[in-house]
């Protein structure tokens, strides 16, 4: 990222052409990919008048903006720059004859920076490879004057070859590195015979590209080495790499790098029993590994798992490891106990062995639930809102009882809950009422400084949230700030500046980035604030930045085009990962899709062979197209999203039709060359609307459907998955599986029962009941469908509750009388307002009509957020009406205009009526 700090508009106005001359890259974290408060002084300038080339062949000696450098008889990594003296301009620079050639001094290059920006009232002077400022606000900042070469020295590509050997970094992140080339920065060796005309090499362009993407969890602060010291950061990512880094003086100071060869699920830090936690611990695979915080590694433990491990908690010598279904945990690298989840593990803790000695593990599965072992066995369940993704450690040591546990859900839920020895508390819960993203990180740091930890909560839309605590422990929300990419991991620590907190937000791309307490800007009176120095000199920072990039994107698509014509050039499709997630949501009862790549997004093609219906989206900016298509081919959808420049994140809101399943294609196209794109597919199920739950009210009216026959456990288990979302692929453990599930669109509920056939000849059984009979219709009709393919005979029998019909229109009614009302009123509001255009006094008309003019915006945006709610009621009520005379083997589909004309006049009542009375 070009960044030029140390010149403010004024100033860059006095020096001619400071964009023509020179480019200024950021030397520190910001060409790393690290975003720190600190790190806006240290800057690289680049001289565009000057190209360093190796090979003498490609000397053109008709220009003097060439430079040959030449090999040092000194230490590695330093080299002389010979120039053509027949050029006079080269002595304004300052050369210098060695035998029959001239060379480039160090010095001169430094004193004629030094003396251009004391023209300009810049108090410089230089110090070792740059010229430096002092400053009494922000301290010494550094400036490297720098001279760029297109290509790596030939002695530095034999380090390709090493990083292959080693497997770090990937073959497409050396390729790019070679390609950035290096710097060329105005210091000599100290031994040297001659060091003012030597050069040290840089390679601080390759370095940015050296974190890749990263996953939940995989950041963490290693603690401060003493009181009021500054932190390391640790960060592992998709690649296998683990860095870890510190901050000095705004620039990158990295403690070391190691590879693990495979991706890295998890990152977390381990120590004594009540002690600091120090030492580093990573899942790569099914390995965990451990290093020192100097890089030491001093474990690489092989559990031999079948599959990978996804979460991990380390507590003294115990370390706890879970995969998708099976959890296991060792003691000093021994397996002990494990366990066999009967649903998805998404993370795992333990709580602090100082404040409870007994082993008490906890898993947060994918079934909304958090389930507290003790040992092998399973002490009991905690029914939690949503999916839990995340936990931690309330107050990071568990509170005072040390049983407190936070955890955070995929629909984007908070809450606090109480591990009794028994039973659990729940002591509060954060809803998700502005359908933020889904939570993947959590921490607890006193951010505000009043004494009392903060909460920190990083989602998966990019919004970091600082919630504060009042008198009686319950959150209060304080601030948030937006990424624009998923943040995978946060913590509270100091790392750039000592005195002033900060929160570091690791996110999917790889970016580290870091909020701090420092303030911007300076108050002169009551409500009268002034940017500073710094917040004038970034408003700068990001012109150039994108005057920089839209330059170097031209350059290279010129190179590409040319590549292109070429005849021997060999054409390669780009990988590229993509983040997505698709979860429903209770609150509306739609699905929210989200795609995340980590280059900028150019358009996204959604195809469905199923009816659905595409929602508003307040965050998303994409332009929607609609394309024709035809019904009959079982094509009913065709939308492309034009995204606009640099938009890395996608978010798109769908609702389905229960009873229409079919799958939904998503073609994503990022902004690269050659054009390329991947294509993702999602099931879109019978009972799509549904969603699990652990609470089932048998003193409602239910229908029930019972089926028999030779099927197996399996079998049926892969039956019920296809029809309904929220289950485990792999048969749950047992002979008997029981799932609940509640309709996020009606509230009503289901449950499912079901046992497979055995070898002393017992038939497979399934019982599902329900107080919808429409749910009981979609699936018979599907199950019996799925066995016919198997030819496996089902014998059917069910039993259909009368008084289920009007609980469920009872049920739909508020729904649709408020879509109605919502409906009429939009209908009046362009005749109302033509009218008060008409008329000055307006006082004639009603309350009800002056509150529909007064919220006629909020009224059609509402509306057109849900076009087809009202559609949708219909379609409900028409096939409730249907499914109930199709169990009493009636076909009532004649009567269908006769319900819908008692809809549009609607009253409850009425409708029970025609229910009651049509046969």
């Amino acid at each position: 990222m070009h960044v030029p700090l140390c010149i403010n508009k004024d100033q860059r106005q006095q020096w001619p052409n400071i964009d023509d001359k020179m480019v200024l890259i950021d030397s520190g974290s910001r060409a790393e990919g690290f975003n720190f408060q600190s790190s806006d002084f240290d800057v690289m300038v680049v001289f565009k008048d000057f190209e360093v080339i190796q090979d003498p062949r490609h000397w053109d000696r008709s220009k003097w903006s060439f430079v040959l450098m030449e090999k040092c008889r000194t230490r590695p990594g330093f080299v002389r720059l010979r120039v053509d003296s027949h050029f006079s301009s080269w002595h304004v620079w300052g050369v210098r004859k060695l035998g029959q050639n001239y060379y480039l001094l160090n010095n001169k290059f430094k004193e004629r920076i030094s003396s251009q920006a004391k023209s300009l009232g810049l108090n410089w002077y230089i110090h070792g490879p740059c010229v430096t400022a002092e400053s009494m606000r922000y301290g010494e900042n550094d400036l490297a004057v720098t001279l760029a070469s297109k290509t790596w020295p030939i002695d530095a590509v034999a380090c390709v070859h090493r990083l292959l050997k080693c497997g770090w970094p990937s073959i497409d992140v050396i390729q790019a590195m070679v390609n950035e080339g290096c710097l060329f920065v105005p210091i000599g060796c100290r031994t040297s015979p001659n060091p003012d005309v030597e050069w040290r090499m840089s390679f601080s362009l390759s370095e940015k590209r050296l974190v890749g993407v990263t996953s939940s969890k995989t950041m963490r602060l290693l603690p401060a080495p003493a009181a009021g010291r500054t932190q390391k950061i640790c960060i592992g990512d998709n690649d296998g790499n683990l860095q870890v880094f510190g901050m000095k003086r705004g620039e990158v100071q990295s403690v070391f790098k190691a590879s693990a060869g495979k991706k890295i699920n998890r990152l977390e830090l381990g120590g004594p029993v009540g002690g600091v936690r120090e030492r580093i611990f990573i899942t790569a695979g099914s390995e965990v590994k451990g290093f020192t915080k100097k890089g030491k590694n001093f474990l690489s433990f092989d559990t031999n798992l079948s599959e990978p491990i996804s979460s991990m908690y380390v507590e003294g010598s115990e370390l706890f490891t879970s995969g998708n279904f099976v959890y296991n945990h060792y003691h000093d690298c021994k397996d002990t106990n494990y366990f066999l989840s009967a649903d998805k593990i998404c993370d795992v803790i333990c709580l602090p062995m100082d404040k409870c000695p007994e082993v008490t593990p906890i898993l947060a599965c994918q079934d909304r639930v958090l389930r507290v072992l003790q040992d092998a066995e399973l002490l009991y369940e905690v029914e939690v809102p949503g999916p839990p993704v995340v936990m931690q450690l309330y107050d990071k040591t568990g509170g005072d009882e040390g049983d407190e546990i936070l955890y955070g859900t995929s629909d984007g839920r908070v809450g606090l809950v109480q591990i009794g020895k028994l039973a659990p508390s729940h002591r509060w819960e954060l809803s998700n009422e502005k359908r933020n993203g889904g939570v993947l990180a959590l921490d607890n740091f006193d951010i505000t400084s009043d004494g009392v930890l903060d909460l920190i909560i990083g989602r998966d839309d990019g919004l970091v949230e600082v919630y504060s605590y009042d008198e009686s422990d319950e959150p209060i929300h304080r601030f948030k700030h937006s990424l624009n990419e998923s943040v995978t991991s946060v913590q509270g620590g100091v790392i750039a500046t000592q005195g002033y907190d900060e929160i570091v937000c690791a996110t999917y791309a790889g970016w580290v980035s870091a909020l701090t307490s420092e303030p911007h800007i300076k108050e002169s009176g009551p409500d009268v604030y002034h940017l500073t120095d710094e917040g004038r000199d970034k408003i700068i920072v990001l012109r150039q930045e994108l005057d920089d990039l839209q330059s170097k994107v031209m350059t290279e698509r010129e190179k590409y085009q040319q590549t292109a014509a070429s005849k021997t050039a060999i054409s390669a499709v780009p990988h590229f990962n993509i983040n997505d997630k698709f979860v429903l949501n209770r609150e509306d009862a739609s699905y929210t899709l989200s795609l995340e790549l980590q280059i900028p997004i150019d358009n996204v093609l959604l195809q469905s062979d199923v009816p659905i219906d595409l929602l508003d989206v307040e965050k998303n900016s994409a332009v929607v197209s609609y394309s024709a298509c035809n019904p009959e081919e079982g094509n009913f959808l065709l939308a492309t999203y034009r995204c606009q420049a640099n938009t890395t994140r996608l978010e798109l809101k769908i609702r389905s039709i229960e009873g229409q399943y079919g799958t939904l294609q998503a073609y994503v196209t990022p902004r690269v060359q050659p054009k390329t794109c991947q294509v993702i597919q999602y099931q879109i199920k019978p009972l799509s609307l549904h969603q699990r739950t652990h609470v089932f009210d048998d003193a409602r009216p239910l229908n029930t459907i019972k089926l028999s026959g030779a099927f197996s456990l399996a079998e049926m288990h892969s039956w019920v998955c296809f029809c309904l979302p929220e289950l485990p692929e792999r048969t749950p453990p047992g002979d008997l599986i029981t799932f609940h599930f509640v309709s996020t669109f009606l509230d009503t509920q289901l449950e499912c029962l079901y046992s497979g056939s055995n070898k002393t000849g017992k038939k497979g059984e399934a019982v599902f009941r329900s107080d919808n009979i429409s749910t009981i219709s979609i699936l018979k009709d599907v199950l019996t469908k799925e066995a016919t393919k198997k030819k496996i005979r089902l014998d059917i029998t069910y039993d259909i509750a009368e008084e289920s019909i009007p609980y469920t229109l009872n049920l739909i009614h508020p729904k649709l009388e408020y879509q109605l009302l919502l409906a009429k009123k939009v209908q009046l509001i362009d005749a109302l307002k033509e009218l008060s255009v008409h008329e000055s006094d307006t006082s004639f008309m009603s309350g009800e009509y002056k509150q529909i003019l007064e919220e006629a915006d909020d009224l059609q945006a509402e509306y057109k957020r849900q076009p087809c709610h009202l559609e949708r009621l219909y379609g409900m009520i028409t096939d409730l009406y249907i499914d109930k005379f199709k169990f009493k083997g009636q076909n009532v589909k004649g009567k269908v205009p006769a319900l819908l004309e008692v809809l549009d006049n609607y009253d409850l009542q009425t409708l029970v009526q025609f229910f009651e009375t049509s046969a």
